[in-house]
């Protein structure tokens, strides 16, 4: 059986996606969810909680929670992940397309901010991140292939 808290965390998700839970609106006070989902305060809190880790709202001290806008959400920096398991995470349809893909010349600025040799290969990728059907960023990734253990031994 799935914990009551979880429930109401993909209930409330299932609100804000379907805009019965507005962007930019207060959500309830937890005394009204709480007896809107005939639960304690404390599961409320976690369901919350959930929903502020995965970027579905934002905690206002003393306010209350407001939902936040999925069209124009910003990349959590806190405890950072990569793009790929972000979308996965808060489950965005999302696509990734390069837009280009080269290795710098030696002794550019890049190497020498990084204090990379000139045998150095440092890599610069350009992407466009798709979210369901609309281009939404635009990112560019800069890194030396020496320190990236990850990176595909073809680049």
């Amino acid at each position: 059986m799935k914990k009551k808290y979880l429930a109401i965390y993909e209930d409330l998700i299932q609100k804000i996606r379907e805009h019965t839970l507005a962007a930019s609106t207060l959500l309830p006070s937890v005394n009204e969810l709480a007896g809107e989902y005939a639960t304690s305060r404390e599961t409320i809190r976690k369901a919350l909680d959930l929903l502020s880790q995965e970027g579905y709202i934002q905690k206002i001290h003393g306010k209350g929670s407001v939902v936040l806008d999925l069209s124009n959400f910003s990349f959590p920096v806190s405890g950072i992940v990569s793009y790929k398991g972000l979308a996965d995470r808060l489950k965005l349809d999302s696509k990734t397309h390069v837009k280009g893909m080269n290795v710098l010349e030696a002794g550019s600025d890049v190497h020498k901010i990084l204090k990379a040799t000139d045998k150095s290969q440092i890599w610069k990728v350009d992407r466009v991140r798709e979210i369901s059907g609309k281009k939404s960023f635009w990112t560019k990734t800069i890194f030396c292939l020496s320190l990236s253990p990850s990176a595909p031994g073809d680049l």
